[in-house]
């Protein structure tokens, strides 16, 4: 077993700042505290770590490490005093072959290189005579474009990296077979993952002369066969789920087991979420993650498992049961009330299929979008269909979806499933600056990819770091760039990589009286955005789209890598899987840097994202504690700026401490500190919320001393 002092050691790579060793023990013990409810550190890995240890233990243990000098204590600020980890400290973890938890245990902690090593195919002399042949189909496209549009190939894979046109080029590839091929469009069938993709390939079919090609999703391709054929493995009619009877069957279970969702929500959930929704809520969310636990065995075809066996904090494991022993429930009462889920479609639609073989329809071409995304069922379903001709484009460096099922191996290992495949590589970005190209290939180097190269060659100082003292700092400095931006706000996109953060975005705008939309991975607030709106967007939900200004918010080393706790369910259910978080976590620090167009601003408090190597610094002007006083492109600078005499207005306002602090019996450093006072002298601010920008000027001392400050400012 883990000796207790490393855990402790380890729980300082979770922490954006140094806490004081009551608040230190109250995190390390899993108790609550006000310092802890509002950074929302409860939802850290290393909170309640060592649960299982008394208190007078834990601070016995915190004065041994300082003792052997593997903690030391710190003063800070007005002589608040706080724990920090020393350099011993960090080696004691490494001398101990233990892993810090700042990165991720599987690999060591390092990023997976993707095993590929299939050969690309070559442009032929053949190649160039059929480009030439179709100049008047082909001219605006490039070369490894037009090979992808009219080869001969049985089986294909497109690796399409970021704003290399794949949707273009699937369709026009569609538009040849269909034109110049002289292929019925009833023996072409193209999938894709979402309605909306679904949407907009229809539209671009449309706009080319083809309106009858069968475009579908998965989901409702297989819902029309079992539609269609259903009778062949359903003993009554089986209709699609809906939301009230998840609801209806969730409560049915709960009361069968005697158990009441009031007696274990509190347990179930984080702070933050039993502080901001509702009872009603709390259970709709509950009745979701039910039907996650159901769908994530159905997807890799296997019986629910007793996930609450791998989970040691007896209060965990408790409401684990309970969520193993509903689902369990659910699932048999989906089967005698003749409803199914969505995965049920696939699941069904390919039992039907292996049962009658004769139902299955034959393609003379099948062309697969976003194949990188393929979970199980979907690959075997594909396998099934056994097109004459199979078509896939994807990029693995976007594969983000791993964590509901997705296997990234699919797309990886595609020729070695399918003998004589053609591969072929779409390169050229024609979305971004080259600047934003050049840091997204430096941000996956290690994948093993060939990098993308941008069409637009222009060299442009476009991509920005910013540090912040807090978020309420980096939250105005945003807010300020966005007002003063001459983007269309629909051409702005701030991304972050949580709900919680975009929450706290959502509230600021408002406040703001800025028009937004917001799409996260739970929901649509509102439909697309209107000319006058700004896109807040967590980055699973924006795949696919892009903006001119992007701005990816809160990219410090909690969020990049996200360190904050999974649900402690679905963690224990996928314990022992070779799904690779880190790795997954870096593809969509690079999806996020790849939505913008024209201008990139990265911003951060605390220490900065661990993916954003000192390589990619070297194409990005970073600005450190910028306090909204920066030229970063949009010529955004506060009115009041006004750098003369900074130097006189610093003496006066030091000796308005001076007096101030003799007057109270305190040290002037007590009062205001030096940064402060510089700060205040340089923004020059013409009102109390505008002292906010100044670090250390908290509404406290705001409060306190707003008023004579603004005096001494004004002269």
């Amino acid at each position: 077993m883990e000796k207790p002092h490393l855990p402790l050691l380890k729980a300082f790579d979770d922490l954006q700042f140094n806490l004081g060793k009551k608040t230190l023990v109250d995190f390390i013990k899993g108790d609550e505290n006000p310092t802890i409810d509002r950074n929302n550190l409860d939802e850290l890995n290393s909170y309640g770590c060592l649960y299982m240890i008394d208190r007078q233990t834990i601070f016995a243990l915190i004065e041994d490490l300082i003792k052997h000098k593997f903690l030391e204590i710190n003063t800070v600020g007005t002589g608040f005093q706080v724990v920090k980890r020393t350099s011993l400290g960090v080696k004691e973890i490494f001398a101990k072959n233990h892993v810090p938890n700042l990165e991720s245990t599987q690999n060591n902690g390092k990023i997976s290189k993707f095993k590929f090593e299939f050969p690309e195919s070559k442009i032929t002399q053949t190649d160039e005579k059929l480009f030439s042949a179709f100049g008047f189909f082909l001219d605006k496209f490039n070369p490894k474009q037009k090979k992808t549009i009219i080869t001969q190939a049985k089986n294909v894979l497109c690796i399409a990296g970021a704003g290399s046109g794949k949707t273009t080029v699937l369709t026009k590839r569609i538009e040849f077979l269909t034109k110049f091929k002289s292929v019925p469009t009833k023996d072409i069938l193209a999938i894709t993952f979402t309605r909306k993709a679904k949407q907009e390939m229809e539209s671009r079919l449309y706009e080319l002369g083809i309106d009858d090609v069968c475009v579908e999703t998965f989901n409702s391709y297989c819902e029309k066969k079992l539609k269609q054929y259903g009778n062949r493995i359903y003993d009554k009619d089986v209709k699609v789920i809906e939301y009230k009877n998840k609801i209806a069957l969730v409560s049915s279970a709960l009361k069968k087991l005697g158990k009441s969702f009031d007696t274990f929500y509190d347990d179930y959930f984080n702070k933050r979420q039993l502080r901001e929704k509702s009872r009603d809520e709390l259970f709709f969310i509950f009745v979701n993650d039910v039907f996650s636990v159901i769908d994530y065995y159905k997807n890799i075809e296997m019986e629910i498992q007793p996930f609450h066996d791998r989970i040691s904090k007896p209060v965990e494991k408790r409401v684990a049961q309970i969520m193993f022993d509903v689902a369990g429930d659910v699932q048999k009462n989906l089967k005698l009330k003749g409803v199914r889920d969505f995965s049920d479609q696939v699941i069904d639609c390919l039992k039907l299929f292996r049962l009658f073989p004769d139902l299955i329809p034959e393609y003379e071409h099948v062309l697969v979008d976003e194949f990188q995304d393929v979970n199980l069922i979907q690959n075997e379903f594909i396998k099934l269909l056994t097109p004459k001709n199979l078509f896939v484009v994807g990029d693995p460096r976007q594969a983000i979806y791993g964590w509901r099922g997705s296997e990234i191996k699919f797309i990886l290992d595609f020729p070695k499933t399918f003998p004589k495949t053609e591969v072929i590589f779409l390169e050229t970005n024609y979305r971004s600056e080259k600047n934003i190209v050049s840091i997204a290939n430096q941000s996956i180097k290690e994948f093993g990819l060939p990098d993308m190269k941008a069409f637009n060659d222009t060299d442009k100082q476009n991509i920005y770091l910013i540090e912040q003292d807090n978020e309420k700092l980096e939250k105005t400095f945003v807010i300020g760039a966005i007002k003063s931006s001459k983007n269309p706000k629909n051409e702005i996109f701030v991304l972050a990589r949580t709900n919680r953060v975009l929450e706290n975005y959502a509230q600021d705008f408002k406040k703001a009286g800025i028009p937004y939309t917001i799409k996260s991975e739970e929901e649509y607030k509102s439909g697309e955005p209107k000319e006058n709106e700004i896109v807040l967007a967590t980055i699973h939900s924006i795949k696919g789209m892009e903006a001119k200004e992007v701005y990816i918010v809160s990219c410090n080393s909690l969020s990049f890598p996200n360190k904050v706790v999974d649900n402690f369910v679905f963690s224990a259910m996928k314990e022992g899987d070779d799904y690779d978080k880190l790795s997954e976590e870096l593809r969509l620090f690079y999806v996020a840097i790849t939505r913008a167009k024209e201008k990139l601003v990265i911003s951060y408090t605390g220490n900065p994202s661990k993916f954003i190597t000192d390589e990619m610094k070297t194409n990005i002007i970073i600005k450190q504690k910028n306090k909204n006083l920066f030229d970063f492109g949009n010529k955004y600078v506060p009115k009041n700026l006004d750098t003369s005499n900074n130097s006189v207005l610093i003496n006066m306002l030091k000796d308005w401490r001076a007096d101030k602090a003799k007057s109270l019996g305190l040290p002037a450093y007590m009062i205001i500190s030096n940064q402060a006072l510089e700060d205040l002298a340089i923004i020059k601010p013409s009102n109390k919320a505008e002292m906010v920008q100044a670090k250390g000027m908290g509404e406290m001392k705001i409060a306190k001393y707003g008023d004579e400050l603004l005096k001494v400012i004004r002269g």
